[in-house]
């Protein structure tokens, strides 16, 4: 009996169906392993930021005073990073606007800001900009905060003017995305 086996396996028709039943379950096995992985999620999946820098469950009233503070934060940034003839005001700005190294600069100063008041995560980046029209301290056209998605991960100002006393303004310096606070 093992001999007529060992005969059948050796037809074309018997390797070829037994070779395409392991491809099948391969590829069953295969599929199924990716099905049953559970992707990790982007920093900008959707929703991921919504709350920050509150949490879905914080207050109204305590969420409005945390806000307030990281409002200040960026502001007293912008406001330092903004201040004619003062050589450390320069320096920040230019470190703050470096983009070579994706801004990575401008997100630690800010982390390093936020650190007692709330944490700044990794996945937050921070864009500080000089706009180049020449003809005043703000971009020329408002940016329509209704086209982004409300991606509080992202924070992109534009710097203002540098002045003796400059004065950031939270809603008005912020480009992007998600509508101020």
């Amino acid at each position: 009996m093992n001999e007529q086996l060992v005969n059948a396996s050796k037809t074309p028709l018997v390797r070829n169906a037994a070779g395409a039943l392991i491809a099948t379950l391969g590829g069953v096995l295969a599929i199924s392993g990716l099905i049953a992985q559970t992707p990790s999620p982007s920093p900008t999946a959707k929703g991921q930021c919504k709350y920050w820098p509150c949490t879905a469950s914080q207050p109204i009233g305590e969420c409005d005073a945390l806000r307030n503070k990281v409002k200040k934060v960026f502001t007293d940034l912008m406001d330092q990073a903004s201040k004619k003839g003062d050589l450390a005001s320069e320096t920040l700005r230019k470190e703050i606007t470096e983009s070579a190294n994706g801004y990575n600069k401008a997100r630690l100063e800010v982390r390093k800001r936020l650190k007692d008041i709330v944490t700044f995560p990794d996945d937050h980046q921070v864009i500080f900009y000089e706009p180049e029209n020449s003809m005043g301290n703000k971009p020329s056209d408002p940016c329509p905060m209704s086209e982004y998605p409300n991606n509080q991960c992202l924070h992109v100002f534009y710097l203002p003017e540098m002045t003796e006393q400059p004065k950031s303004e939270f809603k008005k310096q912020l480009m992007c995305c998600y509508q101020p606070w």
